[in-house]
């Protein structure tokens, strides 16, 4: 399983920092963990100051989730958020029938196992 970050980024030092963040965080995270992670930065090029605080970049989406908005999170901070989202995603919910399908085709009751 492969993860995501994708990093918006405004052209300030916060984005900069941020994009290095995620980047470090990778390289950790594929040497300790074995987590294969792509950083995408995505460059905004706005100069209105206005529009660029209203924007409040940079923007970290880490699997679609916002993890960070408007500052660069720490390196620990970005493996902590997708070490949580990958656990989360290792445990899938299963479905698993009681009952026969071939007595019944639509079985009477269902427990979910998780694992």
């Amino acid at each position: 399983m492969s993860i995501e970050i994708m990093v918006i980024m405004g052209i300030d030092d916060e984005s900069d920092t941020a994009l290095r963040n995620c980047w470090k965080a990778a390289e950790l995270l594929l040497k300790d963990y074995g987590l294969e992670t792509y950083v995408v930065p995505v460059s905004t090029w706005v100069h209105d100051p206005i529009t660029l605080s209203e924007m409040k970049l940079p923007k970290v989406i880490i699997q679609g989730r916002l993890i960070a908005e408007g500052r660069a999170p720490s390196i620990e901070e970005i493996i902590d958020a997708i070490i949580a989202l990958h656990l989360f995603t290792l445990t899938d919910v299963t479905i698993v029938p009681t009952g026969s399908f071939r007595q019944n085709p639509v079985p009477e009751a269902s427990y979910i196992q998780y694992f």
